[in-house]
């Protein structure tokens, strides 16, 4: 390195190293990039095998006559549980999870009856549709409260080990228009 106490002999002779060293490392790359290319160059794949366009979308698996109806009816029991003041049948559609988080039917259902409010006024639902999410059922409905107010509540179900059917989700939006 430069020194100001070993003189100006020394710090010419580093100077000179690295120079000298910087034209031939320039050279040996300048020569690499005019080296003859490949006579064949890879080329990208077609289209129809390139993985980066494939999606990739698994088979939903149809829900029977029996399950479907099975679903229905927790959605209908879960709605009319809140609807009627039934800690028991909202009880029954929690998760594991959320039984061990609120440890009593009671506090299960002021839960549930305070995030989902037009729920618990429900005078009506209309069941629209039953699909298959990958491993969630979604279930469309259509409420209509005590004041006539009409929502879209869309929830999202799962089997649990034991066969029965858990809500997962129940996403609620004001749904205007003609009234079910």
């Amino acid at each position: 390195m430069f020194s100001l106490k070993a003189g100006w002999g020394r710090n010419l002779a580093v100077a000179a190293t690295g120079v000298l060293a910087t034209v031939l490392i320039g050279t040996v790359q300048v020569n690499s990039l005019n080296a003859p290319l490949p006579k064949t160059l890879p080329q990208a794949a077609p289209k129809s095998d390139r993985l980066d366009l494939a999606a990739y979308h698994p088979e939903s698996r149809a829900l029977t006559k029996g399950q479907e109806d099975a679903v229905r009816g927790a959605v209908e029991t879960f709605v009319w549980g809140l609807s009627n003041k039934q800690p028991q049948a909202v009880w029954r559609f929690a998760t594991e999870y959320e039984q061990d988080r609120f440890g009593t039917e009671e506090a299960a259902y002021t839960f549930f009856s305070k995030i989902h409010p037009p729920l618990v006024y429900a005078k009506r639902l209309t069941v629209d549709s039953v699909t298959q999410d990958g491993e969630a059922t979604m279930v469309k409905t259509y409420v209509r409260d005590r004041i006539g107010l009409q929502w879209s509540a869309d929830f999202a179900l799962l089997q649990d080990d034991a066969g029965d059917w858990k809500i997962v989700d129940c996403k609620l939006r004001p749904a205007p228009g003609e009234l079910i």
